[in-house]
């Protein structure tokens, strides 16, 4: 895989930033105008909680496809 870990990831300093990751979604929390989902890449037992704003089209259309 490549870009940042999510164990690299969950070490850092909070900030608003766009990073690229990969690995496979545990779990999906869907609603009308946003969706969580947890994405894990087998780095560490920790998820990367991921905010999927509907509003975006891009992201609207990806979250049906999106399973456990």
């Amino acid at each position: 895989m490549n870009g940042p870990r999510v164990k690299e990831i969950l070490s850092l300093t909070p900030e608003q930033q766009t990073l690229s990751v990969t690995g496979w979604i545990r779990t999906v929390r869907d609603s009308k105008e946003f969706a969580f989902a947890e994405l894990n890449d087998g780095s560490c037992l920790s998820n990367l909680q991921l905010f999927l704003d509907k509003k975006k089209p891009e992201l609207a259309a990806a979250i049906p496809g999106l399973s456990t």
